[in-house]
């Protein structure tokens, strides 16, 4: 099929510098480790559209937004590759390929706001997970 299309993709980003790229592909697994877990420590209660209870287990006791934290994270990790050959390419490639993943992480953390603007207007049980968890995206800074 790729002899067909003439697509070449890798899931995986590629880093030049052995040591790098271990290193990177190392933090994307641990990423999505977190990210499973933060999956399954929801089970049936996630939803986007109704209130199905607070959880506060699992990666969820730690910072509120941790699924949303991983994947945002393993993208920009991916996106690296990609932006070090814009930035010898381009002005305009750099602007394009960073432009494109910061909204992303925009769309992300405005999705996080209206998530626990969403939860808070159901019950207080939000408001009191939000006291005991004071973090949504890095535990100790944000």
């Amino acid at each position: 099929m790729n002899n067909v299309l003439g697509w070449h993709s890798s899931d995986f980003p590629q880093f030049g510098i052995p040591a790098v790229h271990l290193a990177a592909n190392i933090f994307l697994l641990v990423l999505m480790a977190i990210y499973t877990w933060a999956s399954v420590a929801l089970n049936f209660k996630a939803s986007n559209l109704t209130h199905r209870g607070i959880i506060a287990h699992g990666p969820y006791r730690y910072i509120r937004h941790p699924a949303y934290v991983c994947k945002n994270l393993a993208w920009w990790i991916g996106l690296m590759p990609a932006l070090l050959v814009a930035l010898e390419t381009s002005l305009t490639s750099t602007l394009m390929t960073f432009g494109s993943m910061f909204g992303w992480s925009v769309i992300y953390y405005m999705r996080a706001l209206t998530e626990e603007d969403h939860l808070r207007g159901v019950d207080g049980e939000y408001d009191a997970y939000c006291q005991k968890v004071k973090y949504r995206f890095i535990p100790g800074v944000i």
